[in-house]
């Protein structure tokens, strides 16, 4: 079954790579298939630059 992180991220996308960082860590590691972030328009613009 294919596993979707849904995120919400304002002016801070560290936040994303942080996240994912700790679900790598799990045991089992949680790697999932699909990431969708809701964010405000100021907020994709920092996504875009900084991922």
């Amino acid at each position: 079954m294919p596993t979707t992180l849904v995120a919400v991220s304002g002016m801070s996308p560290a936040i994303l790579t942080e996240t994912l960082w700790a679900l790598g860590q799990e045991e089992p590691p949680v790697v999932p298939d699909e990431v969708v972030v809701i964010t405000t328009s100021a907020g994709e613009a920092d996504l875009r630059h900084a991922l």
